[in-house]
C-alpha cells in the first residue's frame, strides 16, 4: 500500500495529460553516453529532437537550491554527455561548431567546456538580447532588442554547425540572436549546415523557432534536458507537470501544465519534483558570475533563491488541496533546503541590492 507521501504516478498521468509514449529510447551507451537518450516526434517540426536524461540534469530540474559552483558541475557533466550525443549525430570534422552564447544565461550551460573537454575545435560569438521592461517570470509585455554582439572570432568560406545552449520558452530572444547570427554568417559566406539548440526546452519554442527559421536551408536539431516542457500562461514557467501560478494569479482559475517525459525519467523525477516548478528557473541568477557584453558582475544568487522559495509556497498553496496533491514532503524538503542557502547567500545579496529589496518584497 502506498505511504501517505507516495506520488501515484498513474494518477498524476491521466490528471496532467503527460506524454510518456512519445519518445523512443535511443542507444547510445556503447559510445561512452553517461544517461539516457530518447527520439521525440514534435507536431509541426519537421527537425530531429531528442530528450537527454541525466542524474545531474534531474537534480538541476528538480532542486532549485543548486546555484554557483553546484550547478556549473551539473550541467558540465550534462553537457559532456550532450556533446558525445552531438558527436555522433553530426559531423563536426565537416562542419565544426561555432557556439552562440545568447548572454546571459548560455554560458551556465557549460557547452563551451564540454567541447574543450572533449578535444574538440571551436569558435564562440556572443550576443545579448535584453526585455524592457524587465520583472522576474513575464515574457508576456516585454520587448527585445540586441545591445551586445561579438562576431570577431568568425572565420570566413567555412560550412559550421551552429550550437545554441539557452533556455528556450518561447524562443522569441532565440530567433533574434539565431537570425542576426546567419546574417552575419551569409556575409562572411559561411555555410551553417546545423542548427543545434539545447538546454532546457519547450515544445512551444521547439514549433515557433522551426517556422520562424523556415527560410533558411539549416537543419534544426533539438536536444532538450529531461522532457519537453509546456510553456506556462507566463511564456516563463516550465514545469514538468502542475499548476500554472502565474494564470491562477491573474484569473483566480485553475490551469494544469504538462510535458513530453519518458516514463522512466519521470520515475526519477517525481519523488524529488514539486509540481509546477520551473525547471531551469531564472537560470542567469543560479550562476555565480555573468558576462554581460562589457564584464562579468555576480549572478544575483540570493534573489533567485528567494524568488523560487515564494513561488514554491504560491504553487503549494493553490495545489494542496487537489485530489491529485500528494507532496506535502516534498514541497517541505524543497522550503528547507531554500531557505538554508538564503542564509548561506544572504552577505552576497549585498552586491546586488536592488534585486535583492525586490526579492524580499515578493516574499513578504
Amino acid at each position: 500500500m502506498p505511504s501517505e507521501n507516495t506520488v501515484n504516478k498513474d494518477e498524476i498521468i491521466q490528471n496532467f495529460n503527460l506524454d510518456v509514449e512519445s519518445s523512443k529510447k535511443v542507444n547510445f551507451l556503447s559510445n561512452g553516453l553517461e544517461g539516457r537518450l530518447y527520439e521525440v516526434n514534435i507536431r509541426d517540426f519537421n527537425g530531429r529532437a531528442y530528450i537527454l536524461d541525466t542524474l545531474e540534469g534531474r537534480e538541476v530540474a528538480c532542486n532549485p537550491h543548486i546555484v554557483g559552483k553546484e550547478l556549473e558541475s551539473r550541467c558540465l557533466n550534462s553537457a559532456i554527455s550532450a556533446v558525445k550525443v552531438l558527436k555522433n549525430t553530426v559531423n563536426f570534422e565537416e562542419a565544426p561548431p561555432v557556439v552562440l552564447n545568447v548572454l546571459r544565461a548560455a554560458p551556465g550551460y557549460m557547452m563551451t567546456e564540454a567541447l574543450q573537454s572533449a578535444g574538440e575545435k571551436f569558435n564562440q560569438v556572443w550576443i545579448r538580447v535584453k526585455y524592457f521592461k524587465s520583472s522576474y517570470r513575464d515574457h508576456v509585455t516585454r520587448k527585445l532588442r540586441i545591445i551586445y554582439e561579438d562576431f570577431e572570432s568568425l572565420h570566413s568560406n567555412s560550412n559550421v554547425t551552429l550550437i545554441v545552449p539557452d533556455t528556450f520558452a518561447t524562443g522569441a530572444s532565440a530567433e533574434i540572436a539565431i537570425k542576426r547570427t546567419l546574417e552575419v554568417f551569409e556575409k562572411t559566406n559561411t555555410t551553417v549546415n546545423n542548427i543545434i539548440l539545447y538546454g532546457f526546452i519547450s515544445e512551444d519554442s521547439v514549433r515557433y523557432l522551426s517556422k520562424a527559421l523556415k527560410e533558411y536551408e539549416s537543419k534544426i536539431i533539438v536536444l532538450t534536458l529531461e522532457d519537453i516542457m509546456q510553456v506556462a500562461s507566463n511564456n516563463y514557467d516550465m514545469a514538468i507537470y502542475g499548476l500554472d501560478l502565474g494564470f491562477y494569479e491573474k484569473n483566480k482559475k485553475i490551469k494544469k501544465i504538462s510535458s513530453i517525459i519518458p516514463s522512466d525519467v519521470l520515475d526519477d523525477c517525481l519523488p524529488y519534483y514539486a509540481p509546477g516548478s520551473d525547471q531551469p528557473g531564472d537560470f542567469s541568477s543560479r550562476q555565480s558570475k555573468l558576462f554581460n557584453g562589457e564584464g562579468w558582475e555576480p549572478g544575483p544568487i540570493f534573489s533567485h533563491l528567494l524568488n523560487s522559495l515564494t513561488f514554491l509556497k504560491g504553487l503549494e498553496e493553490i495545489s494542496k488541496n487537489e485530489p491529485w496533491y500528494n507532496h506535502n514532503r516534498i514541497f517541505n524538503d524543497k522550503k528547507s533546503r531554500l531557505g538554508k542557502k538564503c542564509i548561506k547567500y544572504l552577505p552576497h545579496s549585498l552586491l546586488y541590492p536592488k534585486q535583492t529589496i525586490r526579492s524580499i518584497r515578493s516574499f513578504l
